[in-house]
């Protein structure tokens, strides 16, 4: 637990570093095309030189730390990625963590941006469709490191955010999709798009 915790730290760093050169944005999902997988933060920040390598974004509790040979594709890959490829690169590029999606007002999907929120999930151990709550297999089931985003990382046995009632793998209308509002963070497997 304690590892991937830091591992969380690290991508943390990472992750704010992109959003004070980027106008204050994480790196955005988008709707369409190749690109749009939620696992697209870990080629963009590898792409842009603020992680050094695949093995960050391998939570040593998860069934992928046992692939040694585990690589992010790189974006330009990403970008190529055809149709009958693509599914297996989206599933890849994310590595053993969930990334927060946007959110949609009036009608338009928005990036999430930094406001140092400490109860804002931004990452997390990926969701599960197989496991109760959509938790995480990642540290056998029994909860989830979660990097909010003000930076501190803690390990929850639920999937909400404990001085909230957000439950932080779906949105408020209680969907895997993009938030309902900026605060409506949901955190999705690196092949969810945005809508």
């Amino acid at each position: 637990i304690l590892t991937c915790q830091d591992k969380l730290r690290q991508i943390g760093v990472a992750l704010t570093q992109y959003s004070d050169r980027n106008g204050g944005y994480f790196p955005v999902v988008p709707q369409r095309g190749a690109l749009a997988s939620a696992g697209i933060y870990a080629p963009v920040l590898l792409d842009h030189g603020l992680l050094k390598e695949s093995a960050q974004v391998v939570c040593p509790g998860s069934p992928l730390a046992e692939d040694r040979q585990f690589q992010v594709p790189p974006l330009a890959e990403v970008r190529l990625a055809s149709d009958d490829g693509g599914q297996d690169i989206r599933r890849k590029m994310g590595g053993s963590y969930g990334y927060s999606l946007g959110y949609v007002h009036d009608g338009v999907y928005r990036p999430t941006k930094n406001r140092h929120r400490p109860t804002f999930a931004l990452l997390a151990d990926s969701p599960s469709a197989e496991m109760p709550e959509l938790r995480s297999v990642n540290h056998a089931g029994k909860g989830q490191n979660v990097l909010f985003e003000d930076g501190h990382v803690s390990f929850l046995s639920s999937p909400s955010v404990p001085s909230s009632p957000d439950c932080y793998f779906t949105n408020d209308d209680g969907r895997i999709a993009a938030g309902v509002h900026p605060d409506d963070s949901v955190i999705v497997s690196s092949t969810t798009c945005p809508l």
